[in-house]
């Protein structure tokens, strides 16, 4: 097993970051995540040499250990491919030709979501603009607009999608007054009804997704 080590990390919080293909991803890591190229895990890695379960990351007394150990799937630390690896301060391993870097969070992190292990709570069929339950139920039909900064805004989970980003998707120009987007945003969460508190605004930051929304 491949381990890193420097001193106790008890204490600490921990994140892990992960590039896509615009940009670079970041969630905390309270208790366990998974990592794969599979759609149902935790850490969705974009990457044709990453399996689809290739690892499962975990709080090991303050350090983070990474475990790829349930099947033969293998992670590079220093060059070095192993099973496990146990870090006790901040570093990195690769899977695939993507590497993941582990670091200890600080104050700046606050526009970060935790990944929770639910499933996708809704259903975005993009064609139509509508959104159902888990269960299939229609629970509303979008406007243009509306769907446009849903579809924005999950697309950056676990993230935030700032006001810029939100106003080139919804009206093609990134320089909209906020007060605008707010209005939307607003009308968007009435339309969902109960299920509007899946929006969250991120002061500074815009807004983002509490959980997973699942778009075809």
């Amino acid at each position: 097993m491949g381990e890193t080590h420097a001193g106790e990390a008890s204490g600490h919080r921990w994140w892990v970051e992960w590039p896509t293909a615009s940009s670079l991803r970041s969630v905390e890591l309270r208790d366990r995540l998974t990592v794969g190229r599979s759609k149902v895990m935790d850490v969705v890695i974009d990457d044709p040499y990453v399996s689809r379960d290739h690892c499962l990351l975990e709080l090991d007394h303050g350090a983070v250990r990474v475990d790829s150990s349930h099947g033969t799937n293998v992670i590079s630390v220093d060059g070095r491919e192993v099973k496990q690896a146990r870090f006790v301060r901040a570093g990195s391993f690769s899977i695939g030709q993507t590497t993941i870097r582990l670091r200890l969070a600080s104050e700046e992190d606050e526009t970060t979501l935790y990944l929770s292990h639910t499933a996708p709570r809704l259903l975005f069929r993009r064609s139509t603009r509508e959104v159902f339950s888990a269960d299939g139920t229609l629970i509303a039909q979008l406007s243009t607009s509306e769907a446009a900064a849903l579809e924005a805004i999950a697309s950056r989970y676990p993230d935030a999608a700032d006001h810029a980003t939100l106003a080139r998707a919804i009206w093609g120009d990134h320089d909209y007054p906020r007060y605008l987007i707010h209005r939307l945003i607003q009308r968007l969460r009435d339309r969902l009804g109960d299920h509007g508190t899946l929006i969250e605004n991120v002061r500074g930051a815009g807004y983002r997704l509490r959980g997973p929304l699942e778009m075809r």
